[in-house]
């Protein structure tokens, strides 16, 4: 018969927050970590913040600013929990005591692993609709990575445009080049996005942009939690500082 207290005691454990010698809500791990097998490593704070980003990825018309360092940490956590399921797999235990501790860390990898991936395939289906506007006004924004792929994906539909139609056009300045005026296109700025207010100062935010003979200073300021709906053009200036993020 199944020890109940003994699966409790062993999803308690699970869910405990790692050792703060590792890292806590205001520190991340180094390159140079190293995780203790004793517990789960991962943090919550990793997977709020990598859920905040995705979310704000996701909803928005354009592309975002790449999150480096939080990607590199998280695979770095990855890497290290498929190691640690590898490593107790091997093991032959057999117990259900063993079993539901390699479930839960498998379980803790996969929702990560499923947020990283999404992440990067929003961001390269981004790059691939308004790849020329990306490369000409926004390289900052975009990973080495992508830099390459946009690179690459400019050359492969320039080759393709120019064999299938180009070639059999006559010879106009203006149909040679892809990035030509009026063939560019760029992200919807007037798609309206719901946003949730991040700044928690005692002044609240202010954003002036909403302020008009209908709206009053007073009604354009905004409390930290607060949901609010309007053009994402309006908001885009507080989503890039952080001041709110999107989630709809």
């Amino acid at each position: 018969m199944a020890d109940f207290a003994e699966i409790d005691a062993l999803l308690d454990q699970a869910n405990a927050p790692p050792p703060e010698t590792i890292h806590t809500a205001n520190s991340e791990p180094s390159a140079n970590t190293h995780f203790p097998n004793q517990q789960s490593h991962t943090d919550e704070t990793y997977f709020g913040r990598l859920s905040s980003v995705w979310l704000t990825e996701l909803n928005s018309p354009t592309l975002m600013p790449y999150h480096e360092s939080l990607v590199s940490d998280i695979n770095e956590l990855m890497d290290y929990q498929q190691d640690l399921i590898d490593t107790k797999t091997d093991s032959g235990n057999k117990s259900m005591k063993g079993a539901l501790e390699i479930s839960l860390y498998q379980l803790e990898l996969d929702r990560f692993r499923y947020l990283v991936v999404d992440y990067c395939r929003l961001r390269l289906k981004k790059i691939e609709e308004h790849v020329l506007h990306y490369m000409t006004n926004f390289q900052d924004r975009m990973s080495t990575s992508e830099r390459k792929f946009a690179d690459s994906y400019i050359k492969l539909i320039d080759a393709h445009y120019t064999e299938s139609v180009l070639k059999h056009l006559p010879r106009y300045s203006d149909l040679e080049k892809l990035d030509a005026e009026g063939m560019v296109t760029v992200p919807d700025l007037n798609k309206y996005v719901f946003a949730r207010v991040l700044n928690n100062n005692a002044e609240g935010l202010f954003a002036k942009e909403f302020v008009s003979d209908i709206v009053d200073v007073e009604n354009a300021t905004f409390w930290f939690g607060e949901i609010l709906i309007a053009r994402y053009q309006m908001l885009q200036g507080y989503v890039d500082r952080g001041e709110v993020e999107l989630i709809g």
